[in-house]
């Protein structure tokens, strides 16, 4: 019975990690979003890194690790990467998935 996953705390870690993305997408947001006001006619493309960057940090200190909940063999430095990456683009690939799966109108949040 111990190569089953533990349910509860999945999901607890998994409420975790979306939080922590979404906190990681409030933060930029908070800090770009006055100077995209600002100066319309700049090319901001480069939100999409320093926020994967920002979550990766996040990550990188909040210590979780999702991975290894799922697959307890895996080296726990790569669970914990895993982890800290998908919480520096967690909130676009949630974004992503509320767009297409749901058809919300418009931006759709």
């Amino acid at each position: 019975m111990t190569d089953q996953v533990n349910l509860g705390a999945l999901l607890v870690g998994l409420v975790a990690v979306i939080s922590l993305a979404v906190l990681n997408t409030k933060l930029v947001d908070y800090f770009f979003e006055p100077l995209k006001r600002k100066f319309p006619d700049v090319d901001w493309f480069f939100i999409q890194y320093v926020s994967a960057a920002t979550g990766i940090a996040i990550g990188v200190v909040s210590g979780l690790n999702l991975f290894t909940l799922m697959v307890p063999t895996m080296a726990p430095i790569l669970g914990r990467i895993l982890t800290a990456v998908l919480i520096g683009a967690g909130s676009s690939v949630i974004h992503d998935w509320v767009d297409t799966e749901l058809n919300l109108p418009g931006d759709g949040w």
